[in-house]
């Protein structure tokens, strides 16, 4: 194990506060060390010792948690934030953590390079309902 591995112990879970403003600060921190563990497999993968973990899951129910966690860096800089979800449920197959990991990253360039105006995220099915398409604009 090196000294980098962070399945030797898992996080503690975060410590409710009580207020929605801590709460959701202690959510998108909780996240943010979720993404250094995905830098961490990324480079697992790359390095052949990592195997991405397909299970079935649900793109609306990912979508909805991507926007949960960037919602208050929508709301501090004053944007319009713009939510279609295609359908209530839409299955998928996939590395849930990889795909919401992308789309909190997706959101989070869409705010930062956002100044005035709005951002647009959503989810559907392609045309041969054969995969989901997510798109922020």
């Amino acid at each position: 194990m090196s000294e980098f591995d962070t399945h030797a112990a898992p996080p503690p879970p975060p410590i409710s506060t009580g207020t929605p403003s801590e709460e959701r600060t202690l959510a998108l921190a909780a996240h943010l060390l979720g993404i250094v563990e995905e830098i961490l497999v990324f480079a697992r993968v790359e390095a052949g010792r990592e195997a991405l973990r397909v299970v079935d899951t649900d793109a609306a129910v990912m979508l909805k948690s991507a926007v949960d966690a960037v919602e208050p860096l929508v709301v501090k800089k004053g944007l319009a934030f713009s939510v279609n979800i295609a359908e209530e449920s839409m299955p998928m197959s996939t590395d849930p953590i990889k795909v919401g990991q992308i789309l909190i990253n997706l959101l989070g360039n869409a705010i930062k390079f956002t100044d005035k105006g709005g951002i647009t995220v959503s989810v559907d099915y392609t045309e041969d309902r054969k995969s989901v398409r997510f798109t922020v604009r």
